[in-house]
């Protein structure tokens, strides 16, 4: 009986530990993001989006003038790919909006 409290106080102790340790790490990759690197790397990845965003407004037109031009097929590729294209950046999209979420619920808990 007495092996067995003791283990579980172990576990119970060991699991503490870890626990611990885990925040800390967690921590440390939270304060990355308010870090200069972090900051520049969420204004790099904004600046990306926006190139492509720019770059599937471009297909976007050109479709456009291609359907307008009587140029069926080329028209129906540029919106494939343009559509192609957007579904590859939503996922960064939702990255960027998320990190600078968490930019912000840092900041305000730091400051």
């Amino acid at each position: 009986m007495i092996a067995g409290v003791l283990a579980l106080l172990g576990l119970c102790v060991a699991v503490a530990i870890l626990a611990r340790r885990d925040e800390e790490a967690t921590e440390r990759l939270w304060a990355q993001l308010l870090s200069p690197m972090g900051r520049r790397a969420c204004e790099a990845l904004g600046l990306r989006l926006t190139a492509q965003e720019r770059a599937i407004e471009f297909t976007r037109q050109e479709a456009r003038e291609a359907a307008k031009a009587g140029e069926v097929e080329k028209a129906a590729r540029l919106v494939e790919a343009g559509r192609l294209y957007e579904t590859q950046t939503r996922l960064e999209r939702h990255r960027l909006a998320l990190l600078q979420r968490m930019q912000s619920a840092l900041r305000r808990r730091s400051g």
